[in-house]
Order: structure tokens, then C-alpha cells, then sequence
């Protein structure tokens, strides 16, 4: 906005008034430019009148710096809100083909002799693999956003967890 005669700096600083990081963007023909401006007043001695200091600085550099910074954290800010969106559909879109897999194992294993029970058996337990993994991902997720994931501690033998994994 464009500032009234009697506002500019040097009429504010002349009338004794105290100007502290007073931030002024100056437009001309050919750009702009942006200052920071400090003044203040030298109390009058025997030897000297009083006196007032202004400092200017041209803080146009760190303008633009700090609008690119700002840009770049809504960039981020916007990213990571698509990504936890991406992870949040894609762990619901694997769920339900996961699901209809076990459902349709377990139809078979009840149906089937023993050899092929114990096959399907192990097809189910690897969906639960998967399905335990996504679930995993879906807690990340949720931790990353700053929400709370349930945990239900409970007892588990050590020697069945070991055994399985090296069964996988």
C-alpha cells in the first residue's frame, strides 16, 4: 500500500519517532526493493547537538529466500499428505483381494484331502503374513500423521515366533 508523505521513514525519524525493524518494499520502474530501517535518536551533549541515526538494510535477498523455504515446506506439507492418502488406499485396496484369497483357501482346505489340506493351510498363513505387514504399514502411517496406534500386549513363545521365521 502506499504510504502518506507524513509516514514515510525519514519524516517518521525527524519527528523523533523510534523506528525498530520497520520493514518498507519500494517499487520503481525497473523492481522492486526491500529494506529493513532502524533509527534513533543521539541525546544532545555539551560538545553536540542531537542527533538521529538511521540504518538501512536491503533484506531483498532474504525475501526471496524465505518465500522459496515456504514454498518448499507447503510442497512437503502437500507431499506427504498425498503420500499418507496413497498408503492409506492402497493398504484398504490390498485388504479386500487378500481377504476373498483366504476366504476361498479355507473353503478349499475344508474340502480337500489331508496333503492338500496342509497346502492350503500354509497359503493361509502366508495371507495372514501379508495381511500383518500391511498392517504394519497402515501403523507407520498413522504414527507419521501423529495419531496413536492401539497396542495389546499379551504373552507369546519366543521359540514359535523363531521357529516360524525360519520356517518362512
Amino acid at each position: 500500500k502506499r504510504i502518506a508523505r507524513n509516514d514515510l521513514p525519514r519524516f517518521r525519524v525527524a519527528r523523533g519517532e523510534k523506528l525498530c525493524g520497520y520493514e518498507i518494499t519500494a517499487h520503481y520502474p525497473g523492481g522492486k526493493i526491500t529494506i529493513v530501517i532502524h533509527s534513533d535518536v543521539i541525546e544532545a551533549t555539551e560538545d553536540h547537538p542531537e542527533r538521529l541515526v538511521v540504518a538501512f538494510q536491503e533484506i531483498g535477498e532474504r525475501k526471496k529466500w524465505e518465500e522459496q523455504k515456504s514454498s518448499e515446506v507447503n510442497d512437503l506439507k502437500e507431499e506427504r499428505s498425498l503420500r499418507e492418502s496413497f498408503v492409506s488406499s492402497l493398504t484398504h485396496d490390498l485388504r479386500t483381494p487378500l481377504s476373498v484369497a483366504r476366504m476361498h483357501a479355507e473353503m478349499i482346505s475344508r474340502k480337500v484331502d489331508t496333503g492338500l489340506h496342509a497346502k492350503c493351510r500354509n497359503v493361509i498363513r502366508h495371507i495372514d503374513v501379508v495381511d500383518r505387514m500391511i498392517q504394519d504399514l497402515l501403523d507407520a502411517n498413522k504414527l507419521k500423521a501423529g495419531e496413536e496406534i492401539p497396542i495389546h500386549p499379551c504373552e507369546m513363545c519366543l521359540n514359535d515366533i523363531v521357529e516360524d521365521a525360519v520356517k518362512d
